[in-house]
């Protein structure tokens, strides 16, 4: 995906598109799901109270996701979305790979407030592609197609992260959702 047809029909690149910005939901969406299903091994090791975990699932995820959106939203608008889209992946994707190896709480909350902030760069950088390269009178249709991504993410999320953790324990849970958002930053 680097902006231009690759000499397929327009309407088959457009889906390509469409089908690797729906991925690219869905992993923003597994990640959301497995710090939850973590949290109550991570809350065990870490001995943190309620107050910590919550911290961890809710506001030091969701305060930097609301702080960095409007400036993230304005700089999809004037750079290359692509690439931006690419780079946010990757940090998302990378520090969620990280908690595999937090070594304490603070460690850990470090690498939730990165994910926040990059990730509320996705939806506005993925919906300005899809306007890019699907035209008006389909963008309906592939509008809809992209708004699954949350739900099967959280699907996989669940099947995957529960999977992983009740066999390899959280820190494996945690690469097992982070590295394939890195491989799809590559495709991106």
């Amino acid at each position: 995906m680097n902006g231009t047809s690759t000499g397929a029909s327009p309407g088959l690149y457009a889906r390509y598109v469409l089908l690797t910005l729906l991925s690219v939901y869905m992993i923003h969406h597994l990640d959301r799901v497995a710090i939850s299903l973590l949290l109550e091994p991570i809350g065990r090791e870490f001995r943190l109270s309620d107050s910590e975990r919550g911290l961890l699932a809710g506001m030091g995820y969701a305060i930097p996701f609301a702080i960095a959106g409007i400036p993230l939203g304005m700089l999809i608008d004037r750079v290359n979305r692509v690439k931006l889209l690419t780079t946010l992946l990757g940090v998302w994707s990378g520090l969620t790979a990280l908690c595999a190896a937090a070594p304490s709480f603070g460690w850990l909350l470090a690498a939730r407030i990165g994910v926040g902030a990059a990730e509320s760069g996705g939806t506005p950088a993925n919906v300005s592609i899809i306007a890019d390269y699907v035209p008006p009178s389909r963008r309906s249709a592939a509008f809809g197609i992209y708004y699954m991504g949350p739900h099967l993410g959280t699907i996989v999320g669940f099947a995957v992260t529960g999977a992983v953790a009740t066999a390899y324990g959280w820190r494996a849970a945690f690469m097992v959702v982070g590295v394939p958002g890195l491989l799809l930053a590559l495709l991106v």
